[in-house]
């Protein structure tokens, strides 16, 4: 089966200033525009950046987290699709959680 005619997955980086343009997208920790248009740390990106980075599944590389209104998006890798769901599922649960985007990419 050829693969020319499958149109490649569109996906939305989140929105960010000038300055952070330089940055790859794995290492966005979610961020919020404050009053002066700059990009803050989002607190509820940050609690569950920390809660992933401690759990041995993704110790040695956690995932990037954006969170925007409640909407939380995940990128990077993991070595198989229930280190996917189980981050899905620990992010979930969070207070202020209210859709999850799992874009994360199982490298086996």
């Amino acid at each position: 089966m050829s693969t020319a005619n499958i149109p490649a997955p569109k996906l939305s980086a989140p929105a960010h200033n000038a300055h952070h343009d330089r940055q790859p997208l794995h290492v966005v920790v979610g961020g919020e525009h404050q009053a002066n248009g700059e990009l803050g740390v989002n607190p509820l990106a940050q609690r569950i950046s920390a809660a992933l980075a401690q759990h041995p599944y993704f110790r040695r590389r956690p995932p990037a987290v954006h969170a925007e209104a409640g909407r939380i998006t995940l990128h990077g890798e993991v070595a198989t699709f229930y280190h996917k769901q189980v981050a899905q599922e620990m992010i979930r649960k969070f207070d202020g959680v209210h859709a999850v985007e799992n874009l994360l990419h199982v490298t086996w």
